[in-house]
């Protein structure tokens, strides 16, 4: 298969189950996961695995944390994010450069934490 053909037909599937991975399905995972492009050799790769306790410990704890979405918001797509009860803010980018752009995400900002 062509490098640009995996690309076009890659999907993401969000189907979990509660079965335990075994180590060399981790193993395996995580040599994948070192395998993937990053920009210019810029991105510090870090990998967790957690186990049961650990994912339990982290989810009572995750519970009340804040989230920022981290991409970059624009006046055509503020408004579906901060609507997410997970989310709690987000990054302005390339709106920031453009006054009407910075100013609709503003706007949706303001009426989003008065609601």
């Amino acid at each position: 298969m062509r490098a640009t053909d995996a690309i076009r037909t890659r999907r993401s599937i969000k189907r979990y189950t509660d079965r335990a991975l075994t180590r060399d399905e981790i193993e395996s995972l995580l040599d994948a996961a070192a395998l993937a492009p990053n920009h210019r050799l810029t991105q510090p790769w870090r990998f967790y695995v957690l186990g049961p306790n650990a994912r339990e410990a982290y989810g009572a704890a995750a519970d009340g944390l804040r989230i920022l979405y981290g991409g970059s918001v624009t006046p055509d797509n503020f408004a579906a994010f901060i609507a997410m009860p997970e989310i709690d803010g987000g990054l302005v980018g390339g709106a920031s450069l453009n006054a009407e752009g910075f100013v609709a995400v503003a706007r949706q900002a303001s009426a989003a934490s008065s609601a």
